[in-house]
């Protein structure tokens, strides 16, 4: 693989390579380009980049919740502003509306489950309430579990050892 310069495009320079097959090669965020010429790689790496330095503007909640161990739940609810993808390493662009703080949101969590669309006060608190009755079941659950669980191996190999010393 041979570096080839670079190609500029929407604002964004990408590095460009070419191989050893002379296929053009270039990477922009998380998409990989291959072209047969620099003139069809130019073209998809515009074509990719007018997606990534384009601004978006679209609304969310996010409600963080996590258990503590004595039962409780923790609770953080902000606003935010999904703007774009970040070119680099594709991660989600935010703003909290809340402070006004710029930050990033994992691509590999599309989001992650605690995005949710705009959500009221009131709508914030059901899925709390929701979030706390499933953590309660699901230790209820678990504690139902172990009361009557029966290790089934150990107490057949009791009965046969029981048996056999009645002979």
């Amino acid at each position: 693989m041979y570096d080839a310069g670079t190609v500029t495009k929407n604002g964004i320079e990408v590095p460009v390579k070419v191989d050893t097959d002379g296929q053009w090669r270039a990477q922009v965020g998380e998409d990989q380009l291959i072209a047969a010429t620099k003139a069809e790689l130019v073209k998809k790496i515009d074509r990719v980049t007018k997606k990534v330095s384009q601004t978006v503007s679209i609304p969310f909640t996010s409600v963080q919740l996590s258990q503590r161990h004595d039962g409780r739940v923790n609770r953080q609810v902000r606003q935010g502003v999904a703007t774009g993808i970040h070119s680099g390493n594709s991660n989600i662009l935010v703003l909290w509306t809340d402070n006004g703080e710029r930050a990033q949101v994992d691509r590999w969590s599309n989001g992650g489950r605690d995005k949710f669309v705009p959500l009221t006060p009131d709508e914030a608190d059901e899925y709390t309430r929701l979030y706390v009755a499933q953590v309660k079941a699901q230790r209820a659950v678990s504690e139902w579990e172990q009361a009557h669980k029966i290790n089934l191996r150990q107490e057949v190999t009791a009965a046969l050892e029981a048996a056999a010393s009645k002979e």
